[in-house]
């Protein structure tokens, strides 16, 4: 029998219709769940994404590359296997050269880490092929871990075994705990788009033919609701078992999570089996897609957010020249700084700044402290509990009455000088955070300065001198004969000048200073 030509047609063009209202259907927002009185979800930036760049937002995501083990799959870094296409995140498996691990995909993670309360969302439309596509949390270990699977789906199960699998989201919570018994908690809550009410549009349509949107609310340390394309998805209890085993009293989630994204098959009935090499070559159905994502917190109405205690040095760039990437002072010098500091806010309660103070501290060539300057403290208590502040600042001379701070022109050789700025709060030393900068201390800061432009000319320069730095001699070594040679110190005072190829220079101080040889070329040496 011949079916007439305007009938296929017309099939043909029907499905297309079908297709594209689940398509327009399927990237419809849902609202988030309805919060607690008195609360609102706010929006967690750093973990929300409508992935509308040319690329992955780093500051956003970052890939990993840890292993399933016993399994083909494969964690690539590279743009081979996520992307971003159309305004989509993509994770793509493709075939990879190997006898056994032969199933290129990547995994893509938040760079900020949630607790609960908490809700999150994507929307995704998996591939076509036989491998799981995945939307869960996890903070990253996974011999112990909290873990929440939101989807693990695979719309093309190769085993035939897994028929529901095309509809099912195979939502779980996992948690693995050394110190535990039992090691391993979990339980399962296998919602399928099938129960999905009557009048939603996605209901049973399967996850590789349109976006759905799939969320949980992570609500505290025991209970997790899961979502699909706005309606309630079933739920699961920490301590709950599978298989209905006795519920494990005591057990929690207590970890910070990251968001995870990522795509992986192995040769069990349980995923779904694997799928044919040669469906990897093909892009039209190799691929998962990530419409956005969006999270949120819960907070109450009228709650301060949470702060992080901080200090900052706003103003060290202004001490910073050209060809010096340390600010520079004299000792004695009085300039004005510029800090910004805020005391910690957690769960609407503020903590009390107490101070902003200041040291200059010398460091040995191992970071080991070698001494402090007195304790001065610029800002005190009157000072709002956060704030930007100007003020006057005396760079020390001394770290005590007989020892003075040294400079660059007598710093011992790898020794280094800081700039320590720091805050606490409530009174408790516990809770101080500093900002450390090295910085430069010389005699004559103009003097100094000019010494920069002298690594300017060291190219064209066709003497070495060695050692540099010295103790007692250093040797001259030119492709040309020395005729002179003068030495100076910091303040341009003439201190030695010869014709040799050797210079004395044991009754010096240690410091820097500027060698002259042949009335052109310009060496920086150090005394040690």
């Amino acid at each position: 029998m011949t079916i007439p030509l305007h009938l296929i047609e017309t099939k043909y063009f029907m499905k297309k219709i079908n297709l594209l209202v689940l398509v327009l259907l399927s990237i419809q927002s849902f609202a988030q769940p309805t919060p607690p009185e008195g609360q609102t979800w706010e929006i967690v930036e750093s973990m929300t994404d409508e992935f509308n760049g040319d690329s992955i937002d780093r500051g956003k995501w970052f890939n990993s590359d840890w292993p399933y083990e016993n399994t083909p799959s494969v964690m690539s870094l590279g743009p081979e296997n996520s992307f971003i296409e159309d305004g989509k995140l993509c994770i793509r498996a493709t075939l990879r050269d190997h006898p056994k691990e032969w199933f290129q995909s990547a995994r893509i993670h938040s760079t900020t880490k949630i607790s609960y309360p908490m809700y999150t969302e994507c929307s995704m439309l998996t591939s076509e092929i036989s491998a799981y596509n995945t939307f869960w949390l996890n903070n990253g270990d996974g011999m112990d871990r909290d873990e929440i699977d939101v989807v693990e789906n695979n719309s093309h199960p190769s085993c035939g075994c897994q028929p529901d699998f095309p509809t099912k989201m195979n939502s779980q919570y996992f948690q693995v705990d050394q110190n535990l018994d039992p090691k391993i908690a979990r339980n399962h809550s296998n919602f399928n788009s099938n129960n999905l009410s009557d009048d939603n549009p996605l209901k049973g349509v399967p996850w590789n033919e349109a976006y759905h949107t799939v969320g949980v609310w992570w609500k505290d340390a025991q209970n997790i609701q899961f979502y699909l394309d706005g309606e309630p998805a079933g739920s699961v209890r920490v301590g709950e078992q599978r298989f209905n085993a006795p519920f494990i009293e005591g057990r929690m989630f207590t970890r910070d999570l990251q968001l995870i994204w990522d795509m992986w098959t192995a040769d069990q009935p349980w995923l779904g089996g694997l799928p044919q090499q040669s469906q990897l070559n093909d892009n039209t159905i190799n691929t998962m897609r990530v419409d956005w994502v969006h999270t949120y917190k819960l907070k109450r109405i009228g709650e301060i957010d949470d702060r992080a205690k901080s200090i900052s040095w706003d103003n060290a760039n202004d001490f910073i020249v050209e060809g010096e990437s340390r600010p520079i002072f004299e000792p004695g010098e009085t300039v004005s700084i510029t800090t910004t500091h805020a005391s910690s806010i957690v769960s609407g309660n503020e903590a009390d700044f107490d101070y902003v103070a200041m040291h200059i501290r010398e460091l040995d060539e191992n970071g080991a402290v070698v001494s402090t300057s007195p304790f001065a403290d610029p800002v005190g208590t009157n000072s709002p509990n956060a704030a930007t502040t100007t003020f006057n600042f005396t760079i020390p001379t001394n770290f005590d009455a007989s020892t003075p701070i040294p400079t660059i022109e007598n710093l011992d050789k790898d020794h280094r000088i800081i700039l320590l700025i720091y805050t606490q709060e409530n009174a408790d030393p516990m809770s101080l955070i500093d900002t450390n900068t090295e910085i430069v201390l010389t005699n004559n800061k103009t003097a100094f300065i000019e010494t920069l432009s002298i690594d300017d000319v060291k190219a064209n320069n066709t003497t070495a001198v060695y050692p540099n730095p010295f103790k007692d001699t250093i040797i001259l070594d030119s492709n040309s004969s020395i005729e002179s040679w003068e030495l100076f110190d910091l303040n341009g005072k003439l201190l030695n000048k010869g014709a040799s190829s050797t210079i004395v220079g044991s009754n010096l101080n240690a410091g820097l200073y500027i060698l002259v040889v042949n009335d052109k070329e310009v060496i920086k040496i150090i005394k040690e």
